[in-house]
């Protein structure tokens, strides 16, 4: 899982961007413990905030986790828009 939050400047066509990751899940049926992902930001800004999720899948070869080359399964939404 992945969360991205970015302020945006357009007025001076700049942005600040924040990502965190976390750490590769197993794909069965056990119970995950709860998680936290941050996307640190100017808590002050006045800018427009724009927020992300994502997930990519891995493969398991060898004992090695490659993330899948075609990323058809993988999913980016949108999940915040902020406008001071």
């Amino acid at each position: 899982m992945s969360l991205g939050g970015v302020e945006l400047d357009f007025e001076e066509r700049s942005f600040n961007f924040s990502m965190e990751q976390s750490a590769i899940l197993p794909h069965d049926t056990s119970v995950q413990p709860a998680s936290t992902l941050t996307a640190s930001l100017n808590a002050a800004s006045t800018l427009p905030i724009v927020g992300v999720m994502g997930g990519e899948f891995f493969q398991e070869v060898n004992a090695e986790m490659y993330p899948l080359k075609n990323g058809s399964f993988n999913a980016l939404a949108v999940v915040l828009v902020d406008q001071v």
